[in-house]
Protein backbone atom coordinates (compact mmCIF):
# COMPACT_ATOMS: atom_id res chain seq x y z
CA UNK A 1 0.00 0.00 0.00
CA UNK A 2 2.79 2.40 0.88
CA UNK A 3 4.62 1.63 -2.35
CA UNK A 4 1.48 2.42 -4.32
CA UNK A 5 1.07 5.72 -2.50
CA UNK A 6 4.69 6.67 -3.10
CA UNK A 7 4.42 5.83 -6.79
CA UNK A 8 1.30 7.97 -7.07
CA UNK A 9 2.78 10.92 -5.13
CA UNK A 10 6.14 10.93 -6.91
CA UNK A 11 4.45 10.44 -10.28
CA UNK A 12 2.19 13.42 -9.68
CA UNK A 13 5.15 15.49 -8.47
CA UNK A 14 7.19 14.63 -11.58
CA UNK A 15 4.25 15.39 -13.87
CA UNK A 16 3.77 18.78 -12.21
CA UNK A 17 7.44 19.63 -12.69
CA UNK A 18 7.25 18.64 -16.35
CA UNK A 19 4.11 20.70 -16.89
CA UNK A 20 5.74 23.77 -15.36
CA UNK A 21 8.39 23.64 -18.08
CA UNK A 22 5.82 23.67 -20.88
CA UNK A 23 6.00 27.39 -21.72
CA UNK A 24 9.81 27.30 -21.76
CA UNK A 25 9.82 24.29 -24.06
CA UNK A 26 7.43 26.08 -26.41
CA UNK A 27 9.68 29.17 -26.51
CA UNK A 28 12.78 27.05 -27.09
CA UNK A 29 11.11 25.12 -29.90
CA UNK A 30 10.06 28.36 -31.60
CA UNK A 31 13.58 29.82 -31.28
CA UNK A 32 15.17 26.62 -32.61
CA UNK A 33 12.87 26.57 -35.63
CA UNK A 34 13.87 30.17 -36.44
CA UNK A 35 17.56 29.28 -36.16
CA UNK A 36 17.20 26.21 -38.38
CA UNK A 37 15.23 28.17 -40.99
CA UNK A 38 18.15 30.61 -41.21
CA UNK A 39 20.68 27.78 -41.44
CA UNK A 40 18.72 26.01 -44.19
CA UNK A 41 18.22 29.18 -46.26
CA UNK A 42 20.06 28.84 -49.59
CA UNK A 43 22.90 31.30 -50.09
CA UNK A 44 22.91 33.82 -52.93
CA UNK A 45 26.71 33.57 -53.11
CA UNK A 46 28.25 30.79 -55.21
CA UNK A 47 31.22 29.51 -53.21
CA UNK A 48 32.68 27.75 -56.25
CA UNK A 49 32.76 30.90 -58.38
CA UNK A 50 36.27 32.34 -58.24
CA UNK A 51 35.46 35.66 -59.88
CA UNK A 52 34.64 37.41 -56.61
CA UNK A 53 31.25 38.51 -57.92
CA UNK A 54 28.64 39.53 -55.40
CA UNK A 55 24.90 38.89 -55.68
CA UNK A 56 24.62 42.50 -56.86
CA UNK A 57 26.73 41.86 -59.98
CA UNK A 58 29.86 43.77 -59.01
CA UNK A 59 33.16 42.20 -58.03
CA UNK A 60 34.68 42.80 -54.64
CA UNK A 61 38.07 44.45 -54.84
CA UNK A 62 40.19 45.93 -52.12
CA UNK A 63 42.25 44.98 -49.15
CA UNK A 64 41.61 44.48 -45.49
CA UNK A 65 44.14 45.77 -43.01
CA UNK A 66 44.22 45.13 -39.28
CA UNK A 67 45.92 47.71 -37.07
CA UNK A 68 46.46 47.54 -33.33
CA UNK A 69 44.66 44.23 -33.00
CA UNK A 70 45.32 42.18 -29.88
CA UNK A 71 43.72 39.25 -28.15
CA UNK A 72 43.37 38.42 -24.51
CA UNK A 73 42.07 35.30 -22.90
CA UNK A 74 40.24 36.26 -19.70
CA UNK A 75 40.76 32.86 -18.08
CA UNK A 76 44.54 33.19 -18.20
CA UNK A 77 46.48 35.30 -15.74
CA UNK A 78 48.78 37.96 -17.16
Amino acid sequence: MFIGMFVFIFGAFTAAQGASMGPDVKKATKAASKIFSIIRRPSTVDPLDGSGATPYGEAFTGTIEFKDVWFRYPTRLQ
